[in-house]
């Protein structure tokens, strides 16, 4: 199976400011520098030893991004959820934006 990688679509992630994580206590919610794209760090959506996971993110804001890459104050299962919803929150602000387009 082949990884998805594209600079363009994860430099789309700074371009955005409302954090799509939103984790309680520990989002700052905007950004004005922009946000970052955090990648999946488990199994489930295709990572493993020499497999890094494909270009699809969540786009949030760096305390985010920290707490679900390296912080132990989200089990697994709450980390995973909270990564997976902030991914359709960025594919839907990208799609409504105009930045991502879908062709057929």
């Amino acid at each position: 199976m082949s990884v998805f990688r594209s600079r363009k679509f994860l430099d789309l992630a700074h371009d955005m400011h409302e954090c799509t994580l939103q984790i309680p206590g520990v989002c700052v919610d905007y950004s004005v520098e922009g946000l970052e794209p955090c990648h999946s760090n488990w199994q489930e959506e295709g990572i493993g030893i020499g497999i890094k996971a494909d270009d699809i993110f969540a786009a949030g804001c760096h305390r985010c991004h920290m707490e679900i890459d390296d912080k132990a104050n989200l089990s697994r299962d709450e980390k995973i959820w909270y990564w997976r919803r902030g991914v359709i929150r960025t594919v839907r602000h990208l799609l409504k934006a105009g930045k991502l387009k879908v062709s057929a």
